[in-house]
């Protein structure tokens, strides 16, 4: 209840800070998603799940990507290559690795943050709601947030601007304020 309550009052603040502008430049892609998962074959265990996702624009950056669902709450993905640099391979095989490196965000004591990391994408998912939480409160806020990424240097990210986009993902993902 205390990491909804942090949540929500950092997005309240952020829409009052950047107000709904049409104006203000996009920053931040919003979309519904539905996922299906299925267990080897076997519909024993198979479901589906739905959910709402919002993801940082800028092809010259790193990717920031939060999803939200009933199923999994807040997540938060981290692609560290800017997409103009990725070239997705669709039938490139990946392993999921489980990493702890750290994490500072600004005016914050360093964290030891689990991953879930695809080496071959650049790409970390945090593992607890509390983590996702600290990343999405820092793009609110439009702090730094510096991680050791696996296998690589400490990178320092600046997150995008909030824009109306990312209200609407605030607003309507049940862990923010939904």
């Amino acid at each position: 209840m205390m990491l909804k309550s942090c949540l929500i009052l950092a997005t309240l603040s952020a829409i009052m800070v950047h107000g709904s502008s049409e104006a203000q430049q996009r920053t931040w892609r919003v979309q519904s998603f539905t996922q299906s998962m299925d267990q080897k074959g076997s519909a024993t265990g198979d479901y589906t799940y739905g959910g709402l996702k919002v993801w940082t624009i800028d092809q010259d950056q790193p990717e920031i990507r939060f999803g939200c669902s009933d199923r999994y709450g807040l997540t938060a993905n981290i692609t560290f290559l800017p997409a103009s640099q990725v070239n997705p391979n669709k039938g490139q095989r990946i392993k999921l690795r489980q990493m702890t490196t750290n994490m500072t965000i600004e005016g914050r004591a360093a964290e030891r943050v689990p991953w879930t990391v695809v080496k071959e994408t650049r790409t970390v998912q945090t593992r607890s709601s509390k983590h996702a939480a600290m990343i999405y409160n820092a793009v609110i806020q439009g702090l730094p947030i510096t991680i050791k990424e696996p296998y690589k240097k400490t990178m320092t990210l600046t997150p995008a601007a909030v824009d109306s986009d990312f209200i609407y993902f605030a607003e309507n993902c049940a862990v923010t304020g939904g």
